[in-house]
């Protein structure tokens, strides 16, 4: 039975000596269990004496004992056992299963219509219908009939048996379920809009733009395009708290009308809203955002994709932030200010450091002009060496003019003034000040940049003083150790996000009990001979938006500092060289 049910191909004759559906006779009493594993419930059915009597098919069903009759003319040959799971029937009453047991009385005239049908024809009659269980439930099926075997005059159907109680329960949830999301849409306390972006799909076609396009770069050079591309993105639907949020008086101010508005000062931020939606995936970021009532608020905005039936929908969600980038306004204020005074706090502790500091510089360029001059007053000159000595004098100048600039920055009054800088350009600039003091220490420093576009907002001079302190910390602590491996790494790594500097010494690390404590006061020697703590260097990295972490061992086998920055946004950043 299972192939018969499996195939639509029309059923062949066989011989009357053939035996009918896997032998069973059809003298037999009582169906017979077939073990086909099918996950359908299937039966099969004799129905030669019915179709013999078909006519009086024709008469007025008004009499119930009618059909009652006419089931008892069909004879249940095989039930598999999903039927069996189907009806609850057990599997050791298999025998007592009838016709007339399995369907209740207002479905069983539906029932003999199919079996008859099926059973005058070679076709395939597919009808949805109901079963009795045996605790006398009913259950909805899809009846799937047709003749499996036909011998002389003897005719069986089989029966496919499709449960539709999940499907209709899944049909019952999904409503539920969209009458749930509609009560959240209306009631959340956040802004969510629904966009309709059916027009896009014929306007990039038009463009020839698809998803491996670079949309930034093409709307970029074509702002006009860009534009249309925000006209064609029209608002379906809209809760009060984005009605709120958008400005408006109402939803129907709304609703009907594109989202152009919105994005008059953000366009960049529409472009990755459009990306996500090429790529159907979903977008989030912190942004500024137009009102319809010519205000601006800041948000966080989530763009989820949504393709129905191939439409192309968004669903916009929006946090209201303006309360809270206010109040980090005002703590950028109140951070600098306790910055200035605990650095005011620290001069005079300082400047026993700071004479330490200037006075090296100053002995090596006395040093370095005596041996130059000496180079130059031999017999025969040493002109590469005398060059080599003016070298040294130039970086210890350099030094020298690095320390008072540094410490004239600490005493200053002012909260970071932050412009788009290259972060390798910082650090280029940090390894000319300690080159004397890496030579001197025998130190050699590599860098390494992963990614290219390592721009970041910064005050360059405060951003160059952590840099500067995290280099003379690793050198020191190469110098007082008795590694022979003698090594400072500094790695530039660029994500989606944020720029990361590290920077790594070969030294002898910190132990793990200790590092929680590096960041407790300024130690001599750990926080650095210029006299910038970690905990200095944490405070402005905090400035900046970013955090500094401190690791006890590296892949050198020593400390690693790292601190990461948010990049910059793309409008006004320098160029990559």
């Amino acid at each position: 039975m299972t192939q018969v049910l499996a195939s639509h191909a029309p059923p062949r004759a066989q011989s009357k000596s053939s035996s009918v559906s896997g032998g069973s006779s059809t003298t037999g009493r009582g169906p017979r269990l077939l073990d086909d594993g099918m996950a359908v419930a299937a039966i099969e059915l004799d129905v030669t004496d019915l179709l013999q009597v078909t006519a009086l098919l024709t008469r007025e069903p008004d009499e119930r004992e009618e059909p009652v009759r006419l089931l008892g003319l069909i004879r249940l040959v095989l039930v598999n056992r999903a039927a069996l799971e189907l009806l609850g029937w057990p599997e050791a009453a298999v025998r007592g299963l009838t016709p007339l047991s399995m369907f209740p009385d207002a479905d069983r005239g539906a029932f003999l219509d199919i079996v008859a049908s099926a059973g005058a024809s070679d076709g395939v009659v597919r009808r949805e219908g109901r079963m009795r269980r045996i605790d006398g439930d009913p259950c909805s099926v899809i009846f799937t009939a047709r003749v499996s075997q036909r011998v002389g005059s003897k005719v069986r159907v089989a029966v496919q048996c499709t449960d539709l109680r999940g499907l209709r329960s899944a049909k019952d949830a999904t409503a539920d379920t969209v009458a749930l999301q509609r009560t959240l849409f209306r009631n959340l306390p956040l802004g969510l809009c629904r966009v309709n972006g059916d027009r896009l799909s014929p306007f990039y076609e038009e463009l020839g733009v698809d998803c491996d396009t670079d949309l930034a770069a093409f709307f970029g050079a074509n702002p006009r395009l860009l534009e249309r591309a925000a006209d064609l993105c029209i608002i379906e639907d809209v809760n009060p708290e984005a009605v709120r949020i958008l400005g408006a008086g109402s939803a129907e101010e709304l609703v009907g009308g594109s989202v152009a508005f919105a994005w008059r000062s953000r366009p960049d931020v529409f472009i990755k809203t459009l990306i996500a939606g090429m790529q159907a995936r979903n977008h989030e970021c912190e942004t500024e955002l137009d009102m319809l009532d010519g205000g601006k608020r800041d948000i966080i905005l989530a763009s989820a994709s949504v393709r129905e039936d191939g439409r192309r929908a968004s669903i916009i969600g929006m946090v209201d932030i303006g309360d809270r980038v206010a109040a980090q306004a005002d703590l950028i204020r109140l951070q600098a200010q306790f910055a200035q005074s605990y650095r005011l706090s620290l001069l005079t502790e300082l400047s026993s450091w700071f004479a330490h500091e200037i006075s090296q510089p100053l002995v090596a360029i006395a040093t370095m002009a005596t041996t130059g001059s000496r180079w130059l007053e031999k017999d025969a000159p040493q002109i590469d060496e005398a060059r080599h000595a003016f070298d040294r004098i130039l970086s210890s100048a350099i030094r020298s003019r690095g320390i008072i600039d540094r410490l004239r920055c600490m005493a200053m009054n002012h909260a970071p003034v932050q412009a788009p800088q290259r972060m390798r350009e910082v650090v280029t600039a940090a390894m000319q000040l300690v080159e004397g003091d890496a030579k001197a220490a025998g130190v050699a420093i590599a860098t390494r940049l992963v990614g290219c576009d390592d721009c970041v907002s910064m005050d360059r001079a405060q951003i160059g003083q952590v840099v500067v302190n995290l280099l003379m910390n690793a050198i020191e602590a190469v110098d007082r150790s008795a590694c022979v491996v003698r090594e400072v790494a500094i790695d530039i790594v660029v994500d989606d996000n944020c720029v990361e500097c590290s920077v790594s010494d070969s030294g002898p690390g910190i132990a793990a009990s200790d590092v929680a404590n590096a960041f407790a006061e300024l130690v001599p020697g750990a926080a650095g001979r210029a006299g910038f703590g970690l905990t200095i260097s944490r405070s402005i990295v905090a400035l900046h938006q970013g955090t500094l972490t401190l690791d006890g061992t590296s892949a050198l086998g020593g400390a690693k500092i790292s601190f990461r920055l948010p990049r910059a946004q793309a409008a006004g950043r320098p160029p990559i060289e």
